[in-house]
């Protein structure tokens, strides 16, 4: 059986993690424009004959958005004007990926904490 005080504590951390699961949900379930795909910067070569590319570095850096399509790599290119969009986007996805897996975690710890309750008043009541 838990001391009053452990249950008190029990009590308050569920209140707590009730809340901030709250403030995450909003952020979570709010209108967000995000984009999953992987970006990479590459450089390419032009295939003129004589052009600077052909001994170099290439051209670029340019920004592609990776895309799968039927289990294969494509890769899309980002145009100058949307490259700010796009990796916005992607920052909106990585930071949204974050606060879900910080929803999960406050899900189990508030499900612990609620069988450690249930438990001790189960055990209180058996004794009574």
């Amino acid at each position: 059986m838990q001391k009053p005080e452990e249950l008190s504590r029990l009590r308050q951390a569920v209140s707590r993690e009730v809340r901030q699961r709250t403030l995450l949900e909003r952020e979570l379930f709010r209108g967000q424009t995000f984009d999953n795909a992987p970006l990479v910067w590459q450089r390419r070569r032009c295939g003129k004959a004589g052009c600077r590319c052909q001994d170099g570095q290439g051209h670029g850096p340019y920004l592609y958005r990776v895309k799968l399509t039927e289990g294969k790599r494509h890769l899309e290119y980002v145009p100058g004007p949307e490259v700010a969009a796009a990796c916005q986007a992607r920052q909106a996805y990585e930071e949204h990926q974050r606060k879900l897996a910080e929803y999960q975690n406050l899900n189990r710890e508030i499900e612990q904490h609620f069988a450690a309750l249930s438990s001790s008043l189960v055990n209180q009541r058996g004794r009574a």
